[in-house]
């Protein structure tokens, strides 16, 4: 009998250490799953605060290559406009935009960062920068004198050193008349020490 007592007794220990077993684990498994959502959720906001700091990061810079936007060309980055050229290869010597130009014309006009023409001319190949004519047959180096986007004309002038003496067809101002009329004299100071390059 009292064996029989002893051994309910020892089943009665052991089910009752199985289903604290059993409870235990179950709890693991409720944290390890707790751990997971929290993780996954702080991963979702941790992207969802950098989406916004890029989006407010890109929220000054043009949207295409072709964007007319005035403000945002000088703020636009390099790397930026990389992407919209490996996105949209042939964008780079297709005219479009509201002035139905390149968009060369377009980081010019609006005076984008020194970095940024100088990739835009080469991947459009510099020839194409030194073909390209505006209104009134302008130039690239006529836009930036006429904007004094003055940081543009040393390389402007470096691609295309025939360009200053290419007048205004309706004036027949060069650049660098023009920059005088303008009075701009940072830009007086880089032309008038240029020099066309002589025919050998």
């Amino acid at each position: 009998m009292i064996a029989a007592e002893k051994e309910k007794e020892r089943q009665r220990l052991e089910a009752i250490a199985r289903i604290q077993q059993f409870e235990k684990a179950q709890k693991e498994e409720r944290d390890r799953l707790r751990e997971i959502e929290r993780l996954e959720t702080e991963a979702r906001l941790a992207k969802k605060r950098a989406d916004e700091a890029e989006r407010k990061r890109l929220a000054p810079m043009i949207t295409h290559l072709h964007d007319n936007n005035g403000r945002k060309w000088p703020k636009t980055e390099l790397e930026l406009v990389k992407k919209f050229v490996q996105l949209h290869p042939g964008a780079i010597n297709r005219p479009g935009g509201v002035g139905n130009k390149v968009p060369i014309y377009y980081a010019v006009w609006h005076g984008a960062a020194l970095n940024v023409v100088k990739f835009m001319c080469e991947k459009m190949r510099l020839e194409n920068a030194r073909k390209f004519r505006g209104t009134d047959g302008w130039t690239l180096l006529y836009y930036a004198v006429v904007w004094k986007h003055d940081h543009l004309i040393p390389y402007l002038l470096s691609i295309h050193p025939e360009s200053l003496s290419i007048p205004d067809s309706e004036t027949g101002f060069t650049p660098l008349q023009e920059a005088r009329i303008r009075n701009d004299k940072r830009a007086i100071e880089l032309l008038d020490g240029a020099t066309l390059p002589r025919d050998e």
